[in-house]
């Protein structure tokens, strides 16, 4: 692919996973949101994308199809 740099792509695939891999999901599929993130990621996208609030955040979200660990590390 034209114009494809390595050093960058690493930086940026390594750089996203510190965000993806929190002490909260240590140990546990690559991904994983708990109750607790799902409800900030919720008022996020309420505040700032005008979704519409929902009392279950399981509406918007779920881990149900993450792959078991350590699949994914």
């Amino acid at each position: 692919m034209p114009g494809f740099n390595k050093e960058i792509s690493l930086l940026e695939i390594n750089g996203t996973m510190t965000i993806l891999r929190t002490e909260e999901n240590q140990g546990q599929a690559d991904c994983l949101v708990r109750q607790r993130g799902l409800k900030e990621s919720q008022d996020l996208l309420e505040k700032y994308a005008k979704l519409k609030p929902q009392p279950d955040v399981g509406v918007y979200f779920s881990n149900e199809f993450l792959s078991e660990p350590p699949y994914q590390r």
